[in-house]
């Protein structure tokens, strides 16, 4: 049986992890090429000279059937490419009109669970989800991941869950049957 003191300490202690926000809780899903399914590719992500491909775990992939926000445990992650460039530094295009991918610049990471995010102001918050971004190697980024809520922010309220590539997993969801 635990003494008064030390059952104060154990909850204080449980309270204060239960309430760490940050990159820290999602894990590098090194095994997504093998495990998790392709969902789409983006072209001159965020504007550039890159190429996203997006996969998603089995948990996204099988709530994404519904038109309802993801499930807890769901993962999406984003494989961003350098583009090839030509000698006018400008992006080389496959025949079927696609960029060419270079070098692997990062693996982007958004999970949800239940209870995450509650620690982060209305104004920042993105439901449940919290967002971490991995070198080629799998070595967590130190950097704030607050452009990554900015980002996917501007879909609050749109049935996204937060989620770009929302209308391209619903798709695949639906077909994976």
């Amino acid at each position: 049986m635990l003494g008064k003191g030390l059952r104060a300490a154990f909850g204080l202690l449980v309270f204060t992890c239960a309430a760490t926000a940050g990159p820290e809780k999602v894990d590098n899903p090194a095994d997504y090429l093998s495990k998790f399914t392709k969902i789409a590719t983006r072209d001159s992500h965020l504007g550039g000279n890159a190429i996203a491909d997006v996969y998603v775990n089995a948990v996204a992939l099988e709530s994404g059937k519904a038109e309802a926000d993801l499930a807890s445990g769901a993962i999406v992650a984003m494989a961003v490419f350098s583009a090839k460039l030509d000698a006018a530094n400008q992006p080389i295009f496959d025949p079927a009109g696609r960029m060419v991918k270079d070098q692997l610049r990062a693996v982007n990471v958004m999970e949800k669970r239940k209870g995450w995010g509650t620690e982060y102001p209305e104004t920042l918050r993105n439901g449940e989800w919290e967002y971490a971004s991995f070198n080629p190697q799998g070595v967590k980024s130190q950097n704030p991941t607050t452009g990554c809520f900015e980002c996917h922010g501007t879909l609050n309220g749109l049935n996204m869950d937060f989620i770009y590539t929302r209308a391209e997993l619903a798709e695949v969801a639906k077909n994976k049957r």
